[in-house]
């Protein structure tokens, strides 16, 4: 038995155009080129191009940031000591929201012990 191949057909007053089962679109690119020449040219002059900036873009002169959970844990240790808040601060669910969303989305809180013991390692590393 011989399988059907289903094809679209787009009639042009000069030439006609067939869209075949491989979805490829071969056609009407030479289509828009033949007939479209300004809209394909404008096309694309466009393809390519990022049409979103990401709110993550690193356009920073330092180069390149690399998140370290270390560095993390050691600037909210010291932010939570400076500021005289409770160490359940580090925990909080609308911090937690404002750091991944406005800071870093790869930002990972830390518990309140974690953040008490780096505290003293902390303090025991500045008094010796």
């Amino acid at each position: 038995m011989r399988s059907k191949r289903r094809r679209t057909r787009v009639v042009h007053p000069k030439q006609v155009y067939s869209l075949g089962t491989s979805g490829g679109y071969g056609s009407l690119k030479r289509h828009l080129m033949g007939k479209h020449k300004v809209e394909y040219a404008k096309i694309e002059k466009d393809k390519g191009k990022q049409t979103q900036i990401s709110r993550f873009a690193n356009n920073q002169p330092y180069g390149n940031f690399s998140y370290s959970d270390e560095q993390n844990l050691t600037g909210m240790a010291n932010f939570i000591v400076e500021e005289n808040l409770p160490y359940l601060f580090s925990e909080g669910v609308s911090f937690q929201e404002y750091a991944q969303t406005c800071l870093n989305p790869q930002f990972r809180s830390f518990s309140r012990k974690t953040v008490k013991k780096e505290i003293i390692r902390l303090y025991k590393a500045e008094k010796a």
